[in-house]
């Protein structure tokens, strides 16, 4: 069987999470099974629901519309949750075929952590994990741009996950700019970002959002490599190194700047080159490694490919 597409969307309470739902399931296409699992209790979404706890959860059933939604009830899904977030998984596939999974993830989830559990086995060979969807009330979006304000730092967090922010309350404001730029700029990588006044985005507008991969600047080579692939770091720093010191095949091009994100079997590690120095920090984008390098002298993706190909992992345990 094909794996089932996965969708993640995270936000802070009030964000807008079950309006953006709402809109899908009643636009579902017909003939296709939908299942959503919601981090507590789904009542807001309207539709026909089976609300189980993760003791009851293989008694649900899906409803006449072909949507089954299911809570779950026991503490974060990345966490205290953990096991229940498991069998509710499983007790939903149990129940398909699915043509989706909608995954409502709580405001005090760690969305990186369950991207990795999802992507683990036994399920990850049978889903897909989508790009992430994050959901921002422009009204309550101090967080995403405030560092005084608390949960910046869970903000910046889900900012990094998401491949695509769903804007809502949008006004057209001057007011918004500030906070529009971080959201669709806001590191590692650019992300799409849709504007809604109600909380509803047609269906199809976020799958094009996923499907356009925000370009580098001209004349960068950008390298990108699926997320099962994971790199050793000892002998991915040591290449890194050597490219960005004096006399390393980047600065002999000229180089400008150089970033990346990449997984290894330890975490995901954002890197960069400022100019000056460089640096490592574990990040929470999960939707593939991905190299940036702007040099007045691009350097050749295929060798840049070839030379960082030594550095993948071969072997389980190294990180």
């Amino acid at each position: 069987m094909r794996p089932v597409p996965v969708h993640l969307i995270t936000g802070l309470t009030g964000a807008g999470k079950s309006s953006l739902l709402r809109g899908w399931l009643s636009a579902r296409p017909e003939g296709e099974r939908w299942a959503v699992l919601v981090d507590g209790l789904p009542d807001s979404l309207g539709v026909g629901t089976d609300i189980a706890s993760s003791t009851a959860l293989p008694g649900a059933a899906s409803d006449d519309a072909g949507v089954t939604v299911v809570g779950l009830m026991g503490g974060c899904a990345c966490c205290v949750g953990g096991p229940a977030f498991g069998v509710a998984v499983n007790s939903l596939l149990r129940q398909g075929p699915w043509d989706r999974l909608f995954i409502e993830v709580s405001a005090a989830a760690n969305g990186a952590a369950l991207v990795d559990r999802l992507r683990s086995e036994p399920l990850a060979s049978r889903l897909q994990v989508q790009p992430v969807i994050l959901v921002v009330n422009q009204e309550t979006a101090r967080p995403y741009i405030d560092e005084t304000r608390s949960g910046y730092q869970h903000a910046q967090d889900r900012l990094a996950l998401a491949r695509c922010v769903v804007l809502n309350r949008a006004s057209e404001s001057l007011a918004s700019a500030p906070l529009v730029a971080r959201l669709s700029g806001a590191p590692p990588w650019p992300r799409a970002l849709i504007k809604t006044a109600d909380g509803t985005v047609p269906w199809d507008a976020i799958r094009a959002a996923h499907d356009t991969v925000p370009a580098g600047p001209k004349g960068a080579c950008t390298l990108q490599w699926a997320p099962e692939v994971c790199f050793d770091r000892r002998r991915l720093r040591a290449l890194l190194d050597a490219a960005v010191a004096s006399g390393g095949v980047w600065q002999m091009a000229g180089l400008r700047q150089a970033h990346a994100v990449f997984r290894t079997e330890r975490a995901w590690y954002a890197w960069r080159w400022d100019g000056r120095a460089i640096d490592w920090r574990e990040s929470d984008w999960r939707l593939e490694s991905r190299l940036l390098v702007l040099a007045d002298r691009s350097p050749d993706p295929h060798n840049e490919r070839m030379r960082l190909a030594s550095a993948i992992a071969v072997a389980a345990g190294e990180s």
